[in-house]
């Protein structure tokens, strides 16, 4: 699963979750929620983990990503 493999990437990396608040704007327990598989993560709070580690899209699986549009569009 997705958060599966941005956790391994974490802590590979030895990269702690703050570093995901303070990069991607998601409040701490949104973060927290996301790695434990208790929320879902959306697609701009994919591209915004990809673009705090400096990865490209692919880097993850987007079998798991929430692909519903953001609403603030509509």
């Amino acid at each position: 699963m997705i958060h599966d493999q941005i956790r391994e990437y974490l802590d590979s990396n030895e990269i702690k979750q703050k570093f995901l608040v303070e990069r991607t704007g998601m409040s701490k327990q949104a973060v927290s929620s996301s790695l434990n598989g208790n929320r879902r993560i959306g697609v701009e709070e994919y591209r915004e983990i990809c673009r705090a580690f400096g990865v490209s899209l692919d880097t993850f699986a987007w079998d798991d990503v929430d692909l519903i549009a953001d609403r603030k569009a509509e």
